[in-house]
């Protein structure tokens, strides 16, 4: 999910259009928004109770069975799905522009 680096990749070979709509998702990503985000998958997935429960049960060795399980990890993405669409949506336009500007190779 490193959504910067994703960005930063993607600016260079923008078109002004693609340029903007990166400048904006990168300023979606404050820390707030991201805690937001994470706290949101959080809640969906855990009651405060299991919130409590996972504080106890990240003191454990227990805790490496909890990071391998994926379901986590699943439900974070689900969170930022709306920045990977967009990225990808850009990534495509950027591939598209490319293809109409290649130049033809003529052989004589």
């Amino acid at each position: 999910m490193n959504y910067n680096y994703q960005i930063e990749g993607l600016k260079s070979e923008a078109s002004e259009k693609d340029s903007i709509k990166l400048f904006k998702l990168g300023s979606l990503l404050t820390d707030e928004e991201i805690h937001i985000r994470i706290s949101a998958a959080f809640n969906q997935l855990y009651s405060d109770k299991d919130i409590n429960d996972l504080y106890s049960f990240l003191q454990t060795e227990a805790f490496k069975k909890f990071i391998t399980s994926g379901e986590m990890d699943e439900m974070l993405k689900s969170k930022f799905i709306d920045i990977d669409n967009q990225i990808e949506s850009i990534r495509k336009d950027i591939i598209n522009q490319q293809k109409k500007t290649e130049p033809i190779n003529m052989i004589n």
